[in-house]
């Protein structure tokens, strides 16, 4: 098994890192081999701009290119520091779409590679255990806009940043991936970590999963009752 408790640029709170290494401590204990390893070769900002690259071809799709490209002009400033955001609203072109399937393939093919020597990965589902509702500051459209940043350890970070940055990589290289609760936070809510498997492999994930649910804490929640 492969784990990490962060990716590169985008910091996890305290709680779930602590969390994390106490659970791959029992994996280990229970005799499984647990290795601190993240692919090699990965560009994390480029994953996230290819992402929103996706997520903009697929969206308003019947939007005229002017407009995106007014649209673009507007939001540069607001998605400077989002990655994932900086390639959603731009002009869309059959070859900056096959330019993204190019990218895209070799991240596929690295991950593939990756995994290729681990039944699973494991690593944080967010920067942030789970959260009280995060009101959104404005809308644009049908979309809600969320300016006001979460705080991760008394740090600031952006709202986007730290709920979208773990996923949407495994969503670009096309894994199939679970979350599944391994303990509490301090404050009482469930901290969940993602397990992503091979390509295809989805039973085999599901199996993985099953067995290390064994080891997970058992959980009371709080908040529930």
């Amino acid at each position: 098994i492969a784990w990490t408790d962060s990716f590169e640029g985008v910091p996890v709170s305290q709680d779930i890192r602590k969390k994390l290494e106490t659970f791959t401590a029992e994996l280990e204990a229970a005799g499984g081999t647990l290795v601190k390893k993240v692919p090699s070769g990965m560009d994390y900002n480029e994953i996230w701009e290819l992402w929103g690259s996706f997520v903009g071809a697929q969206s308003n799709y019947d939007m005229g290119n002017f407009m995106r490209g007014i649209g673009d002009f507007f939001s540069k400033k607001s998605v400077k520091n989002i990655p994932m955001h900086r390639n959603i609203v731009g002009p869309i072109t059959v070859p900056k779409l096959m330019k993204a399937f190019e990218i895209q393939s070799k991240y596929i093919t690295i991950m593939d590679n990756f995994l290729s020597e681990y039944d699973v990965l494991l690593c944080p589902v967010s920067a942030s255990t789970a959260f009280r509702h995060h009101p959104h500051t404005s809308t644009f459209g049908d979309f809600k806009i969320y300016n006001t940043p979460l705080s991760i350890d008394q740090h600031p970070l952006n709202y986007y940043v730290a709920t979208q940055s773990y996923t949407s990589i495994f969503t670009t290289t096309n894994s199939p991936v679970l979350s599944m609760p391994i303990g509490m936070s301090q404050s009482g809510f469930p901290i969940n970590i993602q397990v992503v498997g091979k390509r295809f492999c989805d039973f085999a994930l599901l199996n993985v999963a099953k067995i290390l649910s064994k080891y997970t804490e058992k959980l009371d929640y709080p908040f529930m009752k």
